[in-house]
Order: C-alpha cells, then sequence, then structure tokens
C-alpha cells in the first residue's frame, strides 16, 4: 500500500508547478501515464489574462509585477505631490501669529490691572483650584500671571503680579496625576493651578517670566516668546514682534482677504 502511494505523492509535487486547473483534471485513481496525458493537453489551452495562476512562467509574472509597480508607483507619486494648492491657505506661522495677536488683545480687554505696554508670552488651558475646579484660561505676560474662566456666564478673574511671586513649585492632583503647579505669593496666598497639558513646560515658562523680573538684563518680550516656544518643542517662525503684537486691522483684513480667495 505505501508503494503505491509514493509514486502518486511524487507526480503531485513534480507537477506543483503547472496551473492549478491542470492540477485539478488528475484523477487520483488515474494512473500516471493517464494524468501526464491530461495535462498536456490542459497546456494548450489558453489562461484569460486577468488571472495569474500559481505556475504561470516566470516571464509573465514579471511581465504583470512590473505593471502594477508602475502603477503603484504613479500613485504613490501622485500622494507625495507638494505642489502648491490653487487656492491660498495660512502657513502655520500666519497661524500662529494670528493667534497670538488675538489672544494678547483678549489679555488687555478682559484685565484692566494689565498696562498696555504688557506682552503676551503664551497661554495654556488649565483648571483653577477651589472649593471647586475652574475650568478655564491662564494667560502669562512679561509681568503678570492671569486666569480667567467663563462657565454659563459666570467669569472668574484672577491677576498675579509676578513681583509678589516668591516660590513656584510643581504638585499632583489627588497626589497621583502630575498636572499641576502651585504659585506661592508674598501675600501668604497660594494659587493652584491644575489639568495642565504640559506641566514642566509652563512651569519652566513661569520660572523663567519669573526669573527675568528680577534679572539686571531682563530679555526682551520677542526672546522670551521664542523661549517659550523652544521649550514646548515648537520651531514655528515667529516673524517679527509687530506680527506678535501689532494692532489687529491689518491681521482682520488678511482673514478677510482670504475668505474671499
Amino acid at each position: 500500500m505505501d508503494s503505491d502511494e509514493a509514486p502518486k505523492r511524487r507526480s503531485v509535487s513534480r507537477n506543483i508547478d503547472q496551473p492549478i486547473r491542470s492540477l485539478s483534471m488528475c484523477d487520483p485513481h488515474m494512473s500516471r501515464s493517464s494524468c501526464e496525458s491530461e495535462q498536456g493537453n490542459s497546456e494548450d489551452s489558453s489562461e484569460p489574462r486577468g488571472t495569474v495562476p500559481i505556475g504561470v512562467p516566470s516571464t509573465y509574472r514579471s511581465e504583470r509585477t512590473d505593471t502594477s509597480t508602475s502603477d503603484t508607483g504613479d500613485r504613490r507619486a501622485d500622494m507625495l505631490d507638494t505642489s502648491p494648492p490653487s487656492k491660498t491657505r495660512f502657513s502655520f506661522t500666519q497661524m500662529f501669529i494670528s493667534s497670538h495677536k488675538q489672544k494678547n488683545y483678549d489679555v488687555h480687554k478682559l484685565f484692566s490691572v494689565v498696562p498696555e505696554s504688557e506682552k503676551l508670552i503664551d497661554d495654556y488651558s488649565c483648571a483653577l483650584q477651589r472649593d471647586i475646579l475652574i475650568h478655564g484660561r491662564m494667560y502669562v505676560t512679561q509681568s503678570w500671571v492671569c486666569f480667567y474662566a467663563n462657565i454659563f456666564s459666570w467669569e472668574t478673574l484672577l491677576t498675579i503680579p509676578v513681583q509678589t511671586i516668591f516660590n513656584i513649585t510643581k504638585e499632583k492632583t489627588a497626589l497621583l496625576i502630575p498636572n499641576a503647579i502651585q504659585i506661592h505669593a508674598t501675600n501668604q496666598e497660594k494659587y493652584g493651578f491644575s489639568s495642565l497639558m504640559n506641566r514642566d513646560v509652563t512651569f519652566a515658562v513661569i520660572k523663567m517670566v519669573w526669573d527675568n523680573s528680577r534679572a539686571s538684563q531682563p530679555m526682551a518680550p520677542f526672546d522670551m516668546v521664542k523661549k517659550a516656544r523652544e521649550l514646548a518643542g515648537d520651531d514655528t517662525d515667529l516673524g517679527t514682534a509687530d506680527d506678535l503684537w501689532g494692532p489687529l486691522e491689518p491681521l482682520k483684513k488678511a482673514i478677510d482677504q482670504y475668505k474671499l480667495t
């Protein structure tokens, strides 16, 4: 019994390079010569060009592969096309500048104690720790740390002069989550801010502003913004000082012009 099965296994392995159709035509009970005769007849029939059987010749297979590779290359070239679009778009620099300029305007509109000469350095989403967490936004200028929240028309405003700060510490919410800082003021007040997306960056920027207020040769506001962007790992081009803190009219005209294009 073993000797009869061995030739059949060798027959299948020897003819494995033939098309699937030719293998399916061989009956396992047929003799070896009959099976080979049937396979020889099936080779004369033409296979459709749309299908590629397992046992196709290598030349035909490479021809089909080259065609698909060429099509794939064309599609990839289209995907990687970096040519400018037909419609003018704001670059990342323009988006950052417009956002920063608007927020600088909001600071002076919200906090009347902040002088017009103050320049916004950076801002962060956070929550002020009171009896409950009050979610809002922190604004850091050259000489002030401000907070504003508006929850169902219930406004919360807080201004901390940098000169009144004597210590800044990193804290954890619920003793577990490292997303909070605390500002200690000279009037024995403590201001806690939590829910910070990047506590270390916020801490570093406030400390930079605090140290700069006590320096004999303080940095210019534009250099402070650049330093804050570096701490955040952002290499966006900031343009000029007038771009960041200039009047809003040119910005509004640019936005209107963008909408018309």
